[in-house]
């Protein structure tokens, strides 16, 4: 699916909460589902889909549409950028360059990262996610302090322990101005409860949040096969309700590469 091809479907997102343990099978959905304008909020992100959900043009259509706003946004693939932050690292000139993140790096201004993907780029190497976090840390240096990054990855490939914990610790959590005015008492105080907290197994320490993109549901399916051509969109879900394969037309990037036109 190219610029020309990508289809506004207003995805939804749900965090997942990860208090129940390491293991992918037992994270829970927390909350109802956001788009994109409550995701781009968010300070730390990750973005976890399978393969054909879509999740690389959806996060290329967000910096498209930030960029079109005046807003400083990158879009950087995660294999390349293993090998240190070079212009080979970014997408194309509608998605950022090195010069422009140059510039930022030396302005005020919030900036948005959207990295792809995590699983990409362990094919080369198992260290190669590890590798590329650590470079763009020391590129962005104090400025990681007013960007906001989202990361993708399948979700069968993200390791929900080790890869948080080093996004965590090298893209911390941005400290905020409530966090920055308190007292030296009041931060003793958090201190204390946050040891509390940590005995008694209820520590919520502010870092990345993990979201799952959702598998679009029917109203989605129709919009998307009606904008490659397909009249009769209520024939077209019934066939595929017949066919057993709704989960296949709910990854928009399988479906579109292999889609047939009914027009009934």
């Amino acid at each position: 699916m190219n610029k020309q091809a990508f289809v506004d479907l207003d995805r939804r997102f749900v965090q997942l909460d990860d208090r129940l343990g390491g293991d992918m099978d037992d994270w829970i959905y927390a909350g109802h589902g956001i788009g994109w304008e409550a995701l781009a909020k968010e300070r730390r992100a990750m973005v976890l889909a399978e393969a054909g959900a879509g999740k690389t043009q959806e996060i290329k259509a967000a910096v498209r549409k930030l960029r079109d706003s005046g807003k400083a946004a990158f879009f950087l693939r995660l294999e390349e950028l293993s090998d240190g932050v070079t212009q080979a690292s970014f997408d194309g000139a509608d998605t950022g360059s090195l010069r422009e993140l140059d510039t930022w790096l030396n302005e005020t201004d919030t900036g948005w990262f959207m990295l792809d993907s995590v699983d990409e780029a362990r094919l080369g190497s198992a260290k190669n996610f590890e590798r590329a976090i650590k470079y763009l840390s020391g590129k962005l240096g104090d400025a990681a302090q007013r960007a906001n990054i989202i990361i993708t990855s399948r979700a069968s490939e993200w390791r929900p322990e080790s890869d948080l914990r080093l996004v965590n610790n090298f893209l911390p959590f941005p400290e905020t101005e409530e966090t920055a005015s308190h007292s030296n008492a009041d931060n003793l105080e958090r201190i204390f409860d946050s040891v509390t907290d940590a005995v008694d197994g209820s520590e919520r320490r502010p870092g990345a949040r993990v979201y799952s993109l959702l598998p679009l549901d029917e109203p989605r399916i129709r919009q998307l096969a009606a904008h490659f051509g397909v009249n009769d969109t209520n024939s077209f879900y019934h066939a595929l309700e017949r066919a057993d394969a709704v989960g296949f037309a709910s990854r928009p990037m399988r479906a579109s590469a292999r889609r047939t036109s009914r027009n009934g």
